[in-house]
């Protein structure tokens, strides 16, 4: 079960999401019969997988006469797991990164979207054209990344400072816990030791000028430099990070 206020809380520090973060209702308020206000409770923001997560982001996305705080919540929640989990909308492949809204997506850039493809009449673009597109949104995960040795994917969760799997980590914290994992592997007596047996590689094994890189995703004061990187940049430094870990482990091994 996937509860996404849990993981939304966890993970969204440091990220554009954290400014969405008063728009979500975490709570529901609980009236007695003569209309008074008696307590509150939790709002069970809960599903069971990720395609229940998809499916219900495509109930939400349905033309409607209004759209409320509550589908507004469901809408930040599922967007930010989708968006940390290397999910993409294949037609609106910047929405997960930085969302507005419920509305301004299900309406504003639903129907952008269909005068741009000409699926109105005279710019009046009906409902079931709406749930169309809707309904053939592509919503898959990014490919490329490179996936991680069980015992180093264990290293990196020890490392990490909330003990957090892998999965479960951002792409800044994930930036931030390979530079934390390459210098505890390399760094011996205050230096760092050489790689051994990369000498017809070595151009492309730079493990210090990584570090360099990424050293911005170390500190909380550094959140203006780290928005300087797309996210397609920080997939990409994940990737050659946790090939540079491997390639340290198989080689001090």
């Amino acid at each position: 079960m996937i509860n996404l206020v849990e993981y939304f809380e966890t993970n969204c520090t440091n990220s554009y999401y954290s400014s969405l973060r008063l728009k979500i209702c975490f709570c529901e308020l609980v009236y007695n019969d003569y209309g008074e206000l008696v307590g509150t409770v939790d709002i069970p923001y809960s599903l069971f997988d990720d395609q229940a997560v998809i499916d219900k982001f495509r109930e939400l996305c349905q033309p409607s006469n209004g759209y409320n705080d509550m589908d507004n919540s469901w809408f930040i929640l599922i967007c930010f797991y989708l968006w940390n989990n290397g999910y993409i909308i294949e037609q609106f492949p910047n929405l997960l990164e930085r969302p507005r809204g419920l509305e301004e997506f299900a309406y504003d850039d639903i129907r952008a979207y269909a005068k741009k493809y000409h699926f109105d009449v005279d710019g009046i673009v009906k409902w079931n054209v709406r749930r169309t597109i809707v309904a053939d949104l592509r919503i898959i995960k990014k490919s490329g990344n490179i996936g991680l040795d069980k015992e180093i994917e264990n290293l990196i969760s020890d490392i990490d400072t909330n003990n957090h799997r892998w999965s479960e980590m951002s792409l800044d914290t994930k930036l931030m816990n390979l530079n934390n994992t390459i210098e505890y592997l390399l760094k011996l007596d205050r230096k760092f030791i050489d790689i051994p047996d990369i000498e017809n590689i070595s151009d492309l094994v730079r493990p210090i000028d990584f570090r360099k890189i990424t050293h911005v995703f170390r500190h909380g004061n550094t959140i203006q430099y780290r928005r300087n990187f797309s996210d397609s940049e920080k997939i990409f430094l994940i990737d050659y990070g946790v090939s540079l870990v491997h390639l340290i482990c198989r080689n001090l091994d």
